[in-house]
């Protein structure tokens, strides 16, 4: 489906380990690009550089990025938990999507998330609030995959 576009937005997660497990499965659900924001944290980008598959680029101007991906017709959608947060089972995600994904431990930072069109949240049970950026990142391209699948 050509039509649609599924590009990942990276705030500020700095564990390399995650950087591999997420860049395997954006390669794996057909993920378009990646794009990594860092406004505090430190980053290997080394490894995210050591696959040719994939597109990964760096933010530097978060203002005109947003600008610019909205105007090309990009949703933004926050992988992320508010009382106006829908559950990841009852969204469509639209065409063309910029899935954003926070840090380990803060998650998604204000300023990228004030900036968020929808906000989408895994449901789970037990103790556990949320679960690592990777295995998010994963359950977010597969959903996104079963969709545009079907």
């Amino acid at each position: 489906m050509a039509d649609h576009i599924t590009q990942v937005f990276i705030d500020n997660a700095w564990d390399p380990r995650n950087h591999k497990a997420i860049l395997n499965l954006c390669l794996g659900f057909g993920v378009d690009k990646i794009y990594l924001y860092h406004s505090y944290n430190y980053y290997e980008r080394e490894t995210y550089e050591k696959m040719d598959d994939i597109e990964v680029e760096d933010v530097t101007d978060l203002a005109l990025f947003h600008q610019q991906k909205s105007e090309d017709g990009f949703q933004f959608i926050a992988a992320d938990f508010d009382e106006n947060a829908q559950k990841i089972c009852d969204f469509t995600f639209p065409e063309k999507s910029m899935v954003v994904f926070g840090a380990e431990k803060l998650g998604i930072s204000p300023e990228v998330k004030e900036l968020c069109d929808h906000i989408i949240y895994i449901p789970m049970v037990g103790l556990v609030q949320s679960f690592n950026i990777s295995v998010s990142v994963g359950i977010f391209c597969y959903e996104i995959f079963k969709q545009r699948n079907k």
